[in-house]
């Protein structure tokens, strides 16, 4: 991610290895079980032509809730955690590289 003025670039770059398994996760159970219908959008400006409804959004927020409080197998220790728990050691981990109180940083990979 670009660096610009006001854009949590290092957060962007953080979160990008978690976007396939938590976001686009997300995204496919909303469409697959059918979760979201029309109603829940709403025409917007030209440079956001579809909106999510306050309804369509309250739906999107439970299933991200649920996406993060389920469970997750770290593939080194092989113990189960949360994927909200996972965020948060990851973002020490780097934080531990960038500081230099570590040899560098790993990204969290799936199987």
């Amino acid at each position: 991610h670009a660096e610009r003025p006001g854009r949590p670039a290092l957060v962007l770059d953080l979160m990008e290895e978690f976007r396939p398994l938590i976001a686009d996760s997300v995204v496919l159970t909303l469409v697959n079980k059918r979760m979201l219908a029309p109603g829940d959008f709403y025409p917007g400006p030209p440079e956001r032509p579809l909106l999510l409804s306050p309804d369509g959004y309250k739906k999107l927020l439970r299933v991200f809730g649920e996406r993060l409080r389920s469970g997750v197998t770290l593939p080194r220790s092989g113990r189960r955690t949360t994927y909200y728990r996972l965020l948060e050691v990851q973002a020490l981990a780097l934080r531990a590289a960038i500081e230099g109180r570590a040899d560098g940083y790993e990204p969290f990979r799936s199987r």
